[in-house]
């Protein structure tokens, strides 16, 4: 296993910060912006000189959509067999930034 630097530690937590639903923020989900913002996010990562990776892709996602008002969650995951873990974001329960299937190959480890 793969030892956890301060750096990694801080994006963490800022990531947790920086996600955390506050007081009142439900709103109805508008799948209109759901699907402006993914489609916005899907753009960029294209523009971008470097990948974007499932995380970069679900924090900017559930940031976006969070600044509209809607409590989207990220969630990581891991898999086993072969090792793997991935990121991505749901909104009511509902995956939105991936395959609804993406929760029956991944374990779920942390959510924020």
């Amino acid at each position: 296993m793969e030892a956890v630097g301060p750096a990694q530690v801080r994006f963490h937590v800022g990531a947790r910060h920086a996600l955390r639903v506050r007081d009142g923020m439900r709103a109805p989900t508008d799948t209109r912006v759901v699907a402006r913002t993914r489609a916005a996010v899907d753009r960029a990562a294209k523009l971008y000189f470097k990948r974007a990776w499932c995380l970069q892709r679900s924090v900017v996602t559930a940031l976006l959509l969070r600044a509209r008002g809607l409590p989207a969650e990220l969630v990581v995951g891991v898999r086993s067999a072969p090792f793997m873990a991935h990121a991505w974001v749901e909104l009511d329960g509902q995956v939105v930034n991936d395959a609804a299937s993406v929760e029956t190959f991944y374990q779920e480890i942390e959510r924020c």
